[in-house]
This record gives structure tokens, C-alpha cells and sequence, in this order.
């Protein structure tokens, strides 16, 4: 995956930046015990980022969680916090955030990322073209 050196991201319960990462995100989830995985969409709303019905797919994500054995002590609303903390640290709008919850050696981890909806279609719409 490339990304922006200051790119960050909340991997492990921990604010880091992209450069100091040792593993793929999307792979080192392969490699916990049990969890569960969510995607978000965020929209531009008068120049601001707004995360569309964050707190009920929060809410079902814990749920879900809580129904295979992820005990977590963040709530929905520290999942939002996060969210948005993550959009606005590295200046995004339109974007899709990519949350996931697991346990790995007996410990609950949440990570997150996002990518810019430009990022993610620009491809598409390139193979489109060509």
C-alpha cells in the first residue's frame, strides 16, 4: 500500500504515523484470534467531514463484537471521537474509513484507517477511460 510518510493512523489502540509501521494493515489482520471489520463512508457537509450514521454502525459493530467474545472498553462515541480525529488529522472529507476490531494474544485492538474517495475511484475511473 503506498501512502503519504504523514499519513496517520490508529493501529493498535496507538496514534501512528505511516512510516513507522512495520506491517500491511489489511495483513497483519489476518493474524488475530477473532474480530470483525466495518467500513464507513464520510461525506463533505458545508466544507466539514460528516461520518454517515456513524453512531448506530458503531453501535452494531459493538454489538456484533460483543457477540464474538471482543470485550471492549471504547464505546461507540470513542469509536466517532476517533473517527474524526483520523479524517482530520490527515485533512480528508470524502472518504472511507476502515475500522477493525480484534484480539490478538488475549488483548482487544482496534485499528483504523481512511482513504480519499478520490484515491479509491480514481483507478475505476481510469480503467473506464482507457
Amino acid at each position: 500500500m503506498t501512502t503519504n510518510p504523514t499519513y496517520s493512523f490508529y493501529f493498535e489502540n496507538n496514534w501512528v504515523q505511516s512510516d513507522n509501521i512495520t506491517t500491511d494493515f489489511v495483513d497483519h489482520t489476518n493474524h488475530f484470534e477473532k474480530g470483525n471489520s466495518m467500513e464507513l463512508r464520510s461525506y463533505d457537509h458545508n466544507g466539514e467531514p460528516h461520518i454517515f450514521q456513524a453512531k448506530k454502525y458503531f453501535e452494531k459493530f459493538l454489538f456484533n463484537n460483543e457477540k464474538q467474545g471482543i470485550k471492549s472498553e471504547k464505546s461507540s462515541q470513542d469509536l466517532l471521537n476517533i473517527s474524526y480525529e483520523l479524517l482530520g488529522r490527515n485533512k480528508l472529507v470524502n472518504a472511507k474509513i476502515f475500522l477493525i476490531g480484534y484480539v490478538k494474544a488475549g488483548q482487544t485492538y482496534f485499528s483504523l484507517s481512511a482513504l480519499s474517495l478520490i484515491h479509491i475511484s480514481e483507478p475505476t475511473r481510469l480503467g473506464m477511460i482507457s
